[in-house]
Protein backbone atom coordinates (compact mmCIF):
# COMPACT_ATOMS: atom_id res chain seq x y z
CA UNK A 1 0.00 0.00 0.00
CA UNK A 2 1.07 3.62 -0.69
CA UNK A 3 -0.34 6.18 1.99
CA UNK A 4 0.38 9.66 1.16
CA UNK A 5 -0.89 11.95 3.70
CA UNK A 6 0.69 15.49 5.66
CA UNK A 7 0.59 13.24 9.19
CA UNK A 8 0.29 16.39 11.36
CA UNK A 9 -2.39 15.24 13.68
CA UNK A 10 -3.52 11.93 14.50
CA UNK A 11 -5.28 10.09 11.94
CA UNK A 12 -7.01 6.69 11.70
CA UNK A 13 -7.65 4.95 8.53
CA UNK A 14 -9.01 1.30 7.98
CA UNK A 15 -7.81 -0.46 4.91
CA UNK A 16 -10.39 -3.40 4.39
CA UNK A 17 -8.22 -5.61 2.21
CA UNK A 18 -7.96 -9.50 2.59
CA UNK A 19 -5.68 -12.30 2.37
CA UNK A 20 -6.45 -16.31 2.54
CA UNK A 21 -3.14 -17.84 4.01
CA UNK A 22 -2.83 -21.66 5.56
CA UNK A 23 -1.25 -22.09 9.11
CA UNK A 24 2.12 -22.04 9.27
CA UNK A 25 2.25 -20.27 5.99
CA UNK A 26 4.17 -16.58 5.74
CA UNK A 27 2.72 -13.56 3.84
CA UNK A 28 4.11 -10.16 3.81
CA UNK A 29 2.48 -6.97 3.85
CA UNK A 30 3.99 -3.70 2.60
CA UNK A 31 3.28 -0.25 3.66
CA UNK A 32 4.97 3.16 2.27
CA UNK A 33 4.44 6.16 4.41
CA UNK A 34 4.84 9.59 3.17
CA UNK A 35 4.39 12.80 4.79
CA UNK A 36 5.72 16.41 4.95
CA UNK A 37 8.94 18.18 6.88
CA UNK A 38 9.40 16.31 10.46
CA UNK A 39 6.05 15.96 10.99
CA UNK A 40 6.15 12.28 10.47
CA UNK A 41 4.43 10.00 13.24
CA UNK A 42 4.08 6.46 14.45
CA UNK A 43 2.03 4.09 11.81
CA UNK A 44 0.65 0.91 13.38
CA UNK A 45 -0.84 -2.04 11.82
CA UNK A 46 -3.66 -3.93 13.24
CA UNK A 47 -4.84 -7.24 11.55
CA UNK A 48 -8.32 -8.93 11.86
CA UNK A 49 -9.49 -12.13 10.81
CA UNK A 50 -12.74 -13.57 9.51
CA UNK A 51 -15.17 -16.54 8.96
CA UNK A 52 -12.81 -18.53 11.87
CA UNK A 53 -15.74 -21.27 11.51
CA UNK A 54 -15.04 -23.72 8.30
CA UNK A 55 -18.07 -25.06 6.97
CA UNK A 56 -20.08 -21.81 8.57
CA UNK A 57 -22.40 -21.66 5.63
CA UNK A 58 -22.49 -25.73 4.95
CA UNK A 59 -21.16 -24.72 1.39
CA UNK A 60 -19.16 -28.07 1.62
CA UNK A 61 -22.85 -30.19 1.19
CA UNK A 62 -22.21 -31.46 4.56
CA UNK A 63 -21.94 -31.37 8.11
CA UNK A 64 -18.46 -31.55 8.33
CA UNK A 65 -17.20 -29.77 11.03
CA UNK A 66 -20.13 -29.85 13.06
CA UNK A 67 -21.84 -32.83 15.58
CA UNK A 68 -25.37 -33.60 15.92
CA UNK A 69 -27.53 -35.59 17.67
CA UNK A 70 -30.83 -35.98 19.90
CA UNK A 71 -33.26 -38.14 18.56
CA UNK A 72 -32.41 -37.08 15.25
CA UNK A 73 -29.16 -35.56 13.46
CA UNK A 74 -29.88 -32.15 11.14
CA UNK A 75 -29.71 -32.63 7.28
CA UNK A 76 -28.32 -30.59 4.97
CA UNK A 77 -30.94 -28.48 3.08
CA UNK A 78 -30.85 -27.16 -0.76
CA UNK A 79 -34.12 -25.27 -1.39
CA UNK A 80 -34.08 -23.55 1.92
CA UNK A 81 -31.00 -21.13 2.21
CA UNK A 82 -30.12 -17.30 3.11
CA UNK A 83 -27.00 -17.46 0.73
CA UNK A 84 -24.79 -19.88 -1.40
CA UNK A 85 -26.15 -23.58 -2.21
CA UNK A 86 -26.66 -25.08 1.26
CA UNK A 87 -28.22 -24.57 4.69
CA UNK A 88 -28.99 -27.03 7.44
CA UNK A 89 -31.87 -28.05 8.89
CA UNK A 90 -32.90 -29.79 12.31
CA UNK A 91 -34.11 -33.56 12.02
CA UNK A 92 -37.56 -34.10 11.56
CA UNK A 93 -38.33 -35.26 15.01
CA UNK A 94 -42.01 -36.11 17.07
CA UNK A 95 -43.59 -34.52 19.82
CA UNK A 96 -41.17 -34.21 23.00
CA UNK A 97 -37.75 -34.68 21.10
CA UNK A 98 -34.96 -32.86 20.04
CA UNK A 99 -32.70 -32.68 17.69
CA UNK A 100 -29.51 -30.23 18.04
CA UNK A 101 -25.88 -29.12 15.89
CA UNK A 102 -22.71 -27.58 17.67
CA UNK A 103 -19.52 -27.41 17.45
CA UNK A 104 -16.61 -25.79 19.58
CA UNK A 105 -14.15 -23.12 18.90
CA UNK A 106 -11.42 -21.21 20.85
CA UNK A 107 -10.79 -17.50 20.51
CA UNK A 108 -7.34 -16.16 21.34
CA UNK A 109 -9.25 -12.89 21.32
CA UNK A 110 -12.44 -11.26 21.66
CA UNK A 111 -14.53 -11.96 18.88
CA UNK A 112 -18.13 -11.53 16.76
CA UNK A 113 -19.75 -14.70 16.26
CA UNK A 114 -23.22 -14.16 13.66
CA UNK A 115 -25.82 -16.20 12.07
CA UNK A 116 -28.89 -16.39 10.19
CA UNK A 117 -31.36 -18.68 11.04
CA UNK A 118 -35.27 -19.39 9.96
CA UNK A 119 -38.58 -21.28 11.88
CA UNK A 120 -41.72 -22.61 10.80
CA UNK A 121 -43.26 -24.12 13.50
CA UNK A 122 -45.89 -24.39 16.68
CA UNK A 123 -46.23 -20.51 17.50
CA UNK A 124 -45.12 -20.63 21.32
CA UNK A 125 -44.76 -24.08 21.83
CA UNK A 126 -41.99 -25.65 19.39
CA UNK A 127 -38.68 -23.75 19.15
CA UNK A 128 -35.50 -23.16 17.11
CA UNK A 129 -32.75 -22.56 19.99
CA UNK A 130 -29.50 -20.78 20.29
CA UNK A 131 -27.58 -22.19 23.23
CA UNK A 132 -23.90 -20.37 23.95
CA UNK A 133 -21.90 -22.31 26.04
CA UNK A 134 -24.59 -24.68 27.17
CA UNK A 135 -25.54 -27.72 24.75
CA UNK A 136 -28.26 -29.47 27.70
CA UNK A 137 -30.51 -26.15 27.24
CA UNK A 138 -34.10 -27.19 26.31
CA UNK A 139 -37.11 -25.44 24.73
CA UNK A 140 -37.32 -24.22 28.12
CA UNK A 141 -34.78 -23.00 29.69
CA UNK A 142 -30.91 -22.33 29.31
CA UNK A 143 -30.98 -21.10 25.70
CA UNK A 144 -29.85 -17.70 24.66
CA UNK A 145 -32.18 -16.84 22.24
CA UNK A 146 -35.29 -18.72 20.80
CA UNK A 147 -37.74 -18.53 17.98
CA UNK A 148 -41.16 -19.71 17.01
CA UNK A 149 -43.94 -19.62 14.59
CA UNK A 150 -43.48 -18.71 11.14
CA UNK A 151 -39.87 -16.25 10.99
CA UNK A 152 -38.13 -15.37 7.95
CA UNK A 153 -34.29 -15.85 7.88
CA UNK A 154 -32.91 -13.06 10.43
CA UNK A 155 -29.23 -12.23 11.48
CA UNK A 156 -28.40 -12.39 15.06
CA UNK A 157 -25.11 -11.34 16.50
CA UNK A 158 -23.39 -12.01 19.90
CA UNK A 159 -19.85 -10.85 20.93
CA UNK A 160 -18.00 -13.38 22.14
CA UNK A 161 -15.06 -13.46 24.86
CA UNK A 162 -11.38 -14.97 24.10
CA UNK A 163 -11.35 -18.40 25.30
CA UNK A 164 -13.49 -21.45 24.21
CA UNK A 165 -17.23 -21.65 23.15
CA UNK A 166 -19.78 -24.17 22.13
CA UNK A 167 -22.22 -22.62 19.47
CA UNK A 168 -24.59 -24.76 19.98
CA UNK A 169 -28.14 -24.88 17.95
CA UNK A 170 -31.46 -26.65 18.88
CA UNK A 171 -34.91 -27.72 17.04
CA UNK A 172 -37.07 -29.09 20.38
CA UNK A 173 -40.93 -29.70 20.28
CA UNK A 174 -43.85 -29.85 23.19
CA UNK A 175 -46.18 -32.81 23.27
CA UNK A 176 -48.97 -32.01 20.88
CA UNK A 177 -49.68 -30.35 17.72
CA UNK A 178 -47.81 -29.77 14.41
CA UNK A 179 -47.14 -26.27 13.55
CA UNK A 180 -46.08 -24.86 9.77
CA UNK A 181 -42.96 -27.09 8.81
CA UNK A 182 -42.23 -27.70 11.99
CA UNK A 183 -38.65 -27.38 11.37
CA UNK A 184 -35.84 -25.16 11.74
CA UNK A 185 -32.72 -23.98 9.63
CA UNK A 186 -29.61 -21.98 10.28
CA UNK A 187 -26.76 -20.33 7.79
CA UNK A 188 -24.07 -18.67 6.85
CA UNK A 189 -22.15 -19.15 10.97
CA UNK A 190 -19.34 -17.11 10.96
CA UNK A 191 -16.82 -15.68 13.73
CA UNK A 192 -15.56 -12.08 12.62
CA UNK A 193 -13.13 -9.16 13.34
CA UNK A 194 -11.01 -10.93 16.19
CA UNK A 195 -8.02 -8.69 16.43
CA UNK A 196 -5.24 -11.20 15.49
CA UNK A 197 -2.23 -8.81 15.77
CA UNK A 198 -1.78 -5.10 16.86
CA UNK A 199 1.73 -3.56 16.42
CA UNK A 200 1.07 -0.74 18.81
CA UNK A 201 3.29 -2.02 21.91
CA UNK A 202 5.35 -4.27 20.11
CA UNK A 203 7.39 -2.65 17.29
CA UNK A 204 5.77 0.22 15.26
CA UNK A 205 6.33 0.82 11.25
CA UNK A 206 8.47 4.57 11.36
CA UNK A 207 8.48 6.20 7.95
CA UNK A 208 11.30 5.99 5.50
CA UNK A 209 12.82 3.29 7.88
CA UNK A 210 13.44 -0.69 7.18
CA UNK A 211 11.70 -2.24 10.76
CA UNK A 212 10.70 -5.63 9.93
CA UNK A 213 7.95 -7.51 12.27
CA UNK A 214 7.54 -11.30 12.80
CA UNK A 215 3.33 -11.55 12.99
CA UNK A 216 2.99 -14.70 15.30
CA UNK A 217 -0.41 -16.04 14.71
CA UNK A 218 -2.06 -18.46 16.99
CA UNK A 219 -3.69 -22.01 15.84
CA UNK A 220 -6.83 -20.83 17.10
CA UNK A 221 -6.52 -17.11 14.95
CA UNK A 222 -7.53 -19.16 11.40
CA UNK A 223 -8.56 -22.00 10.00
Amino acid sequence: RDLHYPLRRQRQMCIRDSISVNQNEFFEMVFNVSCFGNDCEDVNVSLYSEKLIDNGGFESGDLGGWESGGNLEWVIEDSEVYEGSYSAKAGAIAHNQITWINRTVFLGRDANLSFYWKVSSENTYDFLLFCLDNPSCTRASGYTDRISGTVDWQEMNYELEAGEHTIHFAYAKDGAVVGGFDTGWIDSVSINGMQVFDSIGEKPFYTNSSNPITINLNESDSE
